[in-house]
């Protein structure tokens, strides 16, 4: 995990502490979309192990590539939590003036 928390830090710009936090917190998210079979793999990936299957240790750029793929992933996510958001908000919206039509209110 040093090696990649050596990583994050350089890239990023950001302290060891702060890289810890950040690689410590990506694993326990990948790991929570993941089901428990796979915790300890994803810990032998972040810890530079071999992972079953792959007799060479995880090099950081494997570990970049995951992280991009995260990145772009998360990205998505938001995206669709943004488009939720707004067909919520359209719709709470409707029913409000709806319901203000029929008791009276301004429809505004």
């Amino acid at each position: 995990m040093q090696e990649l928390i050596k990583l994050v830090s350089e890239k990023a710009g950001i302290s060891a502490e702060q890289a810890t936090s950040a690689v410590q917190t990506i694993a326990e998210f990948a790991k929570s979309k993941l089901p428990p079979a796979f915790s300890s793999q994803v810990d032998k990936l972040f810890g530079g192990e071999t992972v079953a299957g792959n007799p060479e240790p995880v090099k950081a750029g494997a570990l970049e590539n995951f992280g991009e793929k995260a990145d772009d992933t998360l990205d998505i996510l938001k995206d669709k939590a943004d488009d939720a958001y707004d067909v919520a908000k359209e719709k709470a919206t409707e029913v409000f003036n709806k319901l203000s039509g029929m008791f009276g209110g301004d429809k505004n």
